[in-house]
């Protein structure tokens, strides 16, 4: 039995019998065979019959029947299939048909089918198009750019798009213009040096893509006009930020202007400035002794806020300061020059009828000048508002346009300049009509004058004026001020100061019923992006409510509440949090045998000690020496004994010697166990003793560390007095089990809660810290603790032993010989109990500046785990760039980073063969970043 042919509308039935006999199929929806039989009289033994009209899409049931010449009759079972689907004829619809995305040389045509299909794009100057792109993706959402188009230009298009079957659905005509292509911006920081017969000028070239020459033009009658002013020569046009124009005359003015050509020959309005040469003036020795100038009052000390945050006060007006608001000694209005009658300016709080000198009939108000001032930023795309006190915030560093509308202008206007701070600017006329009266068009645009600059990149108040000068004669200024605001920034507390982080992921989110990501492209801005490297970010914005995200390798991502933009700039500060650190792994080594412990830890204490590997080859064979020529002189004139005592009794202090480490210790006083996660913190006491002994002191906390599982951790310290609090659940600190003990079992420099003197700068504080279990009773001082206490003393009884000893034998012949080897035996024992005495290592790392070799503090230094790229622990330099790592045996890695520097990464550290933890510690070198880098 079998089922071919299967289509939309029919299948095959084939069959055979053993006999000849008819056919007949019985099919239907259901076992019912609703749509009745088809059958074939003829008697053969191969059976084939076809259904028709089926529906598409449609799960059959049938069964077959045969009967034979003698009309015996035979059922199948019931069998199932299901037609194929109908074929697809239907054509995709299309909807949505956009242009988005539209630049002076491309654009994005986006549109939507309500099937897979794909797309294709007919696109020209006309409706024959002539451009065809596409994308054979089968989708429902679709999205071709368009490149290479030329600016200022209207563009008709199409989109197609085919489903699976081929059938093609085609749009109606659209059409979008490119958008023009501005002038460049202007040069920003220009500067006139005069000297003998030349002036130097510099300037910052402005970051426009397509800048191809700069042209300074000089004159000595008045400040240029426009880039080819005929009154003016070019003195220079070329590609650079600065040049030197010599073979002047000293005592004659010259004004230059500075203008920027782009690759289709555009150029920006222009920035001015002006030099007088002067040949130096002979210096001649002062008459009198110049008046004793006394040292200026130092400004009492800046306190900054809780948290880390912005100090009022500190003479910078960040982004949370205002000259009306939070701060204003450190955000002060520029008090505006007052207004001069007879000036030949009409002024600010000047009119017709206060100084008709300066004022004639017939100049607008300045309020009424004021209404058409605009400012635009974000590719130009957002106004930015004048307030009530005339001034207008903006970002630092950024492009901005400043433009005033001819809707007011009647007069002729011989030019019009713009002032920010010390930067003066042309603004060039730029109209939609070449007809306005009395104006004269240098381009087509917004019936205003313009001009493209750079905002001051320090955050403050800067005074600015746009000056209209008519070819009457008669001038008029309108004031105002750029508030420059300062970027927002991610940051963490990493010991109660701010540090900011470098390189985070950083993304805006419009809060406005659902969040999404905020498209900043319409703007010229990029979201996500990433920060700077002192960790800044910053976007003009719609006014409206927004979120930040920030993420940040090594960090919790964090996210600020929804909050309010009402003044265009997105800016907010961000702080993020440490991941949690994951303690290195520890692989503690199987209990070896006492004998085999003690030899080993003897090897190591003699490899370890920095004066035993620097005068080994020193002291060993001296030691060999004494020991020799003491064994000659004793086998000479006494018995064995003194020989014995002489050669090994002071050497057994460097058997299992006792090792001081970098990093110090909290453990159970009693079962000497170190103690994981235990809380340990640094407090700064005063510098002064209370004057009454015992008196408790309140200090500062300056740092807090958590152990690691073994139960280790450290402090770099500066000079002062401290004292360290333990904490643990179950445990209490100080010590009263162990308080009248300073070594402890295998642990030196036992801690009870004293006042620690630190006298250099960097000292590790690595005391080690015994706590006591809140139910000590249940606790048993183990056996090898108690055996190695023995062993302790016996060691020193021994060592001991041999200089009494000797001794005694020169008290009963008191000979020269004898009393010489009671000093030999004396200098041996002093000098192996100095080797046998551990000392704590200079255990750590410095980081220093590359360029200067001076050591860097707040560096951030973290160590990560190279197979899952885990961090682990995360340490900041002191004032001396000093750091410190307790790595256990695996292998890492070490990244060092610091705003205003490149990133270091030192790996592999490689630290799998050690025996158990060990410090790290290595100097680094960060180089500096390059200027303007991020």
């Amino acid at each position: 039995m079998t089922v071919s042919g299967i289509t939309a509308t029919s299948a095959v039935i084939t069959w055979d019998t053993d006999e000849a006999a008819d056919s007949r199929v019985d099919y239907g929806p259901t076992v019912a065979y609703e749509n009745g039989s088809v059958t074939s009289a003829s008697l053969v033994t191969s059976h084939s019959l076809s259904l028709t009209g089926l529906t598409p899409s449609t799960e059959y049931h049938f069964r077959v029947r045969s009967k034979d010449a003698a009309f015996n009759e035979r059922f199948s079972g019931d069998f199932t299939f299901t037609t194929a689907a109908a074929a697809d004829t239907t054509a995709p619809v299309i909807t949505n048909v956009q242009a988005v995305d539209i630049t002076t040389s491309g654009a994005r045509i986006t549109w939507d089918t309500d099937e897979a299909s794909d797309g294709f794009v007919d696109f020209g100057p006309t409706v024959s198009y002539g451009t065809t792109l596409s994308n054979a993706s089968l989708v429902t959402s679709h999205s071709v750019a368009l490149t290479g188009l030329t600016d200022a230009t209207l563009y008709h298009f199409r989109v197609r798009s085919r489903d699976a079957a081929l059938n093609e659905a085609v749009s109606g005509d659209a059409t979008f213009t490119t958008t023009d292509d501005p002038p460049p911006g202007n040069v920003s920081g220009l500067s006139v040096t005069a000297g003998d017969g030349q002036n130097q000028l510099s300037w910052t070239n402005p970051p426009d893509a397509d800048l191809t020459s700069v042209r300074v033009i000089a004159c000595t009658n008045e400040a240029p006009s426009g880039p080819n002013d005929p009154d003016c020569s070019v003195v220079f046009e070329a590609l650079g930020s600065s040049f030197t124009h010599s073979g002047l005359t000293n005592g004659t003015t010259y004004f230059y202007g500075v203008f920027i050509q782009d690759a289709v020959g555009q150029f920006s309005s222009g920035a001015l400035g002006q030099g007088t040469p002067s040949a130096p003036e002979e210096e001649l020795p002062p008459e009198e002794p110049p008046p004793e100038v006394l040292p200026p009052e130092e400004p009492p000390p800046i306190t900054p806020p809780p948290g880390g945050g912005v100090a009022c006060g500190d003479g910078i007006c960040s982004e949370t300061e205002s000259s009306s608001g939070a701060c204003p000694v450190d955000c002060p209005v520029p008090t505006p020059l007052a207004a001069a009658c007879g000036n030949a300016v009409c002024e600010a709080g000047e009119d017709n009828a206060s100084c008709a000198e300066d004022c004639p009939l017939g100049l607008p108000a300045e309020p009424v000048l004021r209404q058409d001032l605009e400012l635009l930023a974000a590719g130009f795309g957002i106004r930015l508002p004048v307030s009530d006190d005339g001034s207008v915030k903006v970002l630092g560093a950024t492009p901005l346009r400043v433009q005033l509308l001819v809707n007011h202008l009647e007069r002729q206007v011989d030019r019009v300049e713009l002032t920010i701070g010390s930067s003066v600017y042309l603004m060039a006329p730029n109209f939609s009509s070449q007809e306005r009266p009395g104006l004269i068009a240098a381009a087509v645009g917004d019936d205003a004058f313009v001009a493209d600059v750079m905002t001051p990149e320090t955050s403050s108040t800067y005074p600015a004026t746009i000056a209209i000068q008519y070819t009457d004669g008669s001038a008029q200024s309108i004031p105002f001020l750029l508030d420059v605001r300062g970027d927002g920034y991610a940051y963490a507390l990493i010991e109660g100061a701010e540090q900011r982080i470098s390189s985070a992921k950083v993304t805006l989110y419009a809060v406005n019923g659902a969040r999404t990501a905020w498209d900043g492209s319409p703007y010229g801005q990029f979201n996500p992006t990433t920060a700077g490297g002192d960790g800044s970010f910053a976007w003009y914005v719609q006014n409206g409510r927004y979120a930040v995200r920030v993420e940040a390798l090594g960090y919790e991502p964090s996210e600020t509440a929804p909050f309010s933009v009402t003044d265009h700039i997105a800016n907010p500060r961000v702080r993020l949090t440490l991941v949690e650190e994951v303690p290195p792994p520890v692989i503690v080594p199987p209990l070896l045998s006492s004998i085999t412990e003690t030899a080993q830890q003897t090897l190591e204490a003699v490899r370890d000690i920095p004066a035993v590997q620097t005068a080994a080859d020193v002291s060993v064979p001296a030691l060999a020496a004494t020991a020799a020529a003491t064994t000659v002189t004793l086998a000479l004139g006494f018995n064995l004994l003194p020989l014995l005592q002489y050669s090994f009794t002071a050497p057994i202090l460097f058997f299992n010697r006792r090792r001081r480490r970098g990093f110090g210790v909290v453990y159970n006083a009693i079962s000497k166990i170190p103690l994981d996660l235990a809380t340990v913190r640094l407090f700064r006491l005063p510098d002064a003793a209370p004057a009454v002994p015992g008196e408790p002191e309140v200090g500062r906390l300056v740092q807090s560390r958590v152990t690691d599982k073994g139960g280790r951790y450290f402090f770099l310290a500066d000079p002062g007095r401290y004292r360290i609090v333990a904490m643990k659940q179950g445990f209490a600190f100080p010590t009263e089990y162990v308080k009248d003990v300073k070594v402890d079992a295998e642990y030196l420099d036992i801690y009870h809660s004293e006042p620690i003197v630190v006298s250099e700068k960097g000292t590790t504080i690595s005391a080690n810290v015994p706590m006591d279990p809140s139910q000590a009773e249940q606790f048993q001082r183990p056996a090898r603790i108690v055996w190695m206490g023995h062993l302790r003393v016996l060691q020193n009884t021994v060592a001991t032993l041999g200089v009494i000893l000797s001794i005694a034998f020169a008290v009963i012949r008191p000979t020269a010989i004898t009393i010489g080897l009671v000093v030999l035996q004396a200098v041996v024992y002093l000098l192996v109990r100095r080797l046998a005495k551990p000392r704590k290592p200079d255990n750590w790392g410095i980081v220093y500046d590359k360029a200067t070799v001076k050591p860097l503090g707040r560096v951030v230094v973290r160590v990560f785990e190279p197979r899952y790229n885990k961090l682990l622990e995360t340490a900041v330099t002191d004032g001396s760039g000093r750091y410190n790592f307790v790595l256990g045996p695996n292998e890492y890695y070490v990244v060092f980073d610091r705003a205003g520097y490149q990133p270091v990464e030192v790996r592999p550290v490689d630290y799998s063969r050690q025996k158990e933890p060990s410090e790290f510690g290595v100097k680094v070198y960060l180089p500096p970043r390059p200027a303007g880098a991020i």
